[in-house]
């Protein structure tokens, strides 16, 4: 059990900003997030405004199953819930250079176990040549049989790895293990609050989702953050 009271909850999810029709006719523009537009149009039944929605699954923070890859594998909706939560172990490779690789030393010196959900996260400054993770490291986090993965500015393979089976968001999914993707600005929502904070290195993961607006959250000691994930202006 958590307790809630010596803890706080940190949205780690992007701010999606979708177009939206009104039933009047008139549009409120959005803003597409990584170039992947959400649009809604307005309707009001039952009293009450509702929308119809168009967009694609990969927008914003969201999760991921092996039906990615494999037309027979579970899909989101098919994986138990606790899937998606769960203990997690924050792996800071901001000091990593860019295209620099993360290795299976790294992530045991970070502290992952088996059953564990690896949050991990690069320096944006790396941006686009973002630091990854070795293969030897994937499949070390394969072979201890992770919980979940979800990381921020780093890539998941070395640079140029074809899609595909040999892809470690492939490799990772196939093996049973959902990837939480697009986690927001973890290095900077994760700052102690004072300077006798306890270092963050465990904390309480946990991923929300609806049809355009998906919340991941960390319960995590002596950090402060505030923010949405999908609203209109």
């Amino acid at each position: 059990m958590i307790d809630l009271t010596k803890y706080r909850v940190i949205d780690l999810s992007p701010e999606i900003i979708p177009g939206e029709r009104k039933t009047d006719g008139r549009y409120l523009h959005g803003e597409p997030y990584l170039g992947r537009p959400v649009e809604v149009e307005e309707f009001i039944a039952y009293g009450a405004r509702m929308h119809f929605i168009h967009g694609q699954t990969h927008t914003g923070t969201h999760v991921e199953a092996p039906y990615k890859y494999s037309e027979t594998g579970p899909d989101v909706g098919s994986m138990l819930v606790d899937s998606y939560m769960g203990e997690a172990v924050a792996c800071d490779f901001s000091a990593k250079k860019a295209s620099e690789p993360s290795t299976s030393h790294d992530l045991r010196r970070a502290g992952v176990k088996g059953g564990d959900i690896v949050l991990a996260w690069g320096d944006p400054a790396n941006l686009p040549n973002r630091p990854h993770f070795a293969v030897e490291a994937i499949d070390w986090l394969i072979g201890i049989k992770i919980k979940a993965l979800a990381q921020e500015n780093l890539r998941l393979s070395p640079p140029d790895t074809p899609y595909g089976p040999g892809d470690a968001d492939c490799k990772l999914l196939m093996a049973g293990i959902p990837i939480d993707a697009r986690t927001s600005r973890l290095p900077f929502r994760l700052r102690p609050t004072n300077r006798a904070a306890e270092p963050f290195r465990r904390s309480f993961l946990c991923h929300f989702s609806s049809p355009i607006s998906t919340l991941t959250t960390i319960i995590a000691r002596g950090t402060s953050c505030s923010g949405k994930s999908c609203r209109r202006r």
